[in-house]
């Protein structure tokens, strides 16, 4: 695929754009495995690109079709509605791919002594165990997108109910009564910060700590670099926590978190009580309700990801004597070429991984790289918007029907400015976006549907959240006075 062919496939399909901090290494596992998934669901998911655009701010680009990730939710659905058991099963074979992931690493962390051939080893049984995660990643893109766009107007259909009445409904029906991944952690941290204040300094909370480390490890990693815990960290972000909230405020919102299942029975008793399911609707309701619990499942699996591998380039860059900065310029073709043959990037080529650049995913081939001018046109065609208002699906309506404030645009969550009451405005959200989501007004995503991780996490904390705008980012600019109709589901400037 020449630059040209990139141009023409860009104008001829609707694009799907995600923004994350990320950095080439740990990106070119997912997409490469991506393009290749049909091994596992059967649907061409190539091509896929990936931009890295320097411009004041880094931001990083991922793009695909949203063809690709319609097509292969509707077959899952379809299969679904074919064999029921067709959900379970994939679900089964994901989740023990993390599993394997989870096998490597714990190996790999018994090792005495690190050379180039122990490292090799682990790391390519960590690619391959890496890769099959990945490729039942793609089933996911669509953030559950689906059940927005079909299955809850079905539903409104069937029952006679508006849009709005509908969503409300089959949001309180389908939510899975396990906790998040994110809510579990937050669980465990808040019982630490009633401990640590009851018994500071004290051996048993120490131990909770180490605990509670080996169970989230991956709390603070993301798509660019690990970051992590010790038992001084955690005490001081227990202590941060403790100073922003009194031990009554703690209190309350850890009872919140472990009363989620019965409020989520209490509410199904309610619409039960008054609304006789049919068999289609429950179908699609436990359709709907396991793929919510599968995509957080999903993004729990990814953090662990994110978190072995940026530690494998931490251990590959200090043996080769590189940087981090220089070695996360290499994809992980380049770091099998650097473990197997000591063979190390031009200077020319790490030079031009640090400026915009676009990485082409095709399946079954390496990956191409294009560098210059040309791309920033090119990203320019992917991006554009001439839209005057932002329509997104309502996630989580919020106790308000109208919320007005100032829009924040948010793409590297620890590195930009955010104020408590503001509205969180961003391609998606990820688990480095969570302390931002406790403070903010509202959310808005450009990506995702009802399973996305924006909205379970809104859900869970109760603010009005916005998915699937596409534009969000690209209409609304930082600063902006904003009105949200929350039952609408529409951003306008004010």
């Amino acid at each position: 695929m020449n630059i040209q062919a990139v141009e023409k496939y860009l104008t001829k399909n609707r694009i799907d754009i995600q923004n994350a901090n990320a950095n080439l290494s740990v990106a070119s596992v997912p997409y490469d495995a991506y393009v290749n998934s049909s091994i596992v669901h059967g649907v061409n998911f190539s091509p896929l690109f990936f931009f890295f655009m320097f411009n004041q701010k880094i931001h990083h680009f991922q793009i695909v079709s949203q063809n690709l990730v319609d097509v292969l939710a509707k077959k899952v659905y379809s299969n679904y509605l074919k064999d029921k058991l067709s959900l379970n099963k994939i679900i089964a074979k994901h989740l023990t791919s993390i599993r394997g992931i989870d096998m490597v690493w714990a190996r790999y962390k018994k090792e005495k002594k690190i050379t180039s051939n122990i490292i090799l080893y682990h790391f390519e049984n960590f690619l391959k165990a890496s890769r099959i995660f990945w490729y039942y990643s793609s089933v996911g893109e669509d953030k559950g997108e689906i059940i927005n766009s079909e299955i809850i107007p079905a539903f409104a259909k069937r029952h006679n109910f508006d849009s709005n009445k509908a969503r409300e409904i089959f949001g309180d029906l389908c939510e899975p009564k396990e906790l998040s991944f994110l809510n579990a952690e937050r669980k465990d941290f808040l019982q630490l910060c009633l401990l640590f204040y009851k018994n500071s300094g004290d051996t048993k909370i120490k131990n909770e700590i180490q605990s509670y480390i080996k169970r989230h490890f991956w709390i603070k990693s993301d798509f660019y670099s690990a970051t992590h815990l010790s038992v001084n960290s955690v005490i001081n972000d227990i202590k941060k926590e403790l100073l922003q909230k009194n031990i009554n405020q703690v209190q309350r919102e850890l009872n919140s978190i472990i009363s989620k299942a019965k409020d989520i029975n209490f509410a199904r008793r309610k619409i039960l009580a008054r609304l006789q399911l049919l068999k289609k609707d429950k179908d699609d309701i436990y359709f709907s309700s396991r793929t919510i619990y599968w995509i957080d499942q999903r993004k729990l699996g990814q953090a662990k990801f994110f978190y072995y591998y940026a530690s494998f380039i931490e251990d590959i860059s200090k043996l080769y004597g590189l940087t981090y900065q220089e070695l996360v310029s290499y994809d992980f073709y380049d770091v099998l070429n650097l473990l197997k043959r000591n063979k190390k990037l031009k200077k020319s080529d790490v030079l031009g991984r640090h400026k915009n650049y676009l990485a082409v995913f095709q399946k079954n081939k390496p990956i191409k790289y294009f560098y210059g001018k040309e791309i920033n046109k090119i990203f320019k065609l992917a991006s554009q918007s001439n839209a005057k208002e932002v329509k997104g699906f309502v996630a989580y309506q919020g106790n308000k029907k109208i919320v007005r404030g100032i829009a924040r645009i948010i793409f590297n969550p620890t590195k930009e400015r955010f104020k408590k009451n503001e509205i969180l405005v961003t391609s998606m959200t990820r688990i480095e976006f969570v302390p931002l989501m406790r403070k903010a007004l509202a959310i808005i995503t450009n990506e995702g549907g009802i399973a996305s991780h924006a909205a379970i996490v809104a859900r869970e904390l109760k603010i009005p959240c916005f998915v699937g705008t596409k534009i969000a980012t690209k209409v609304l600019k930082d600063g902006d006075k904003v009105e949200i109709d929350t039952i609408q589901g529409v951003v306008r400037k004010l």
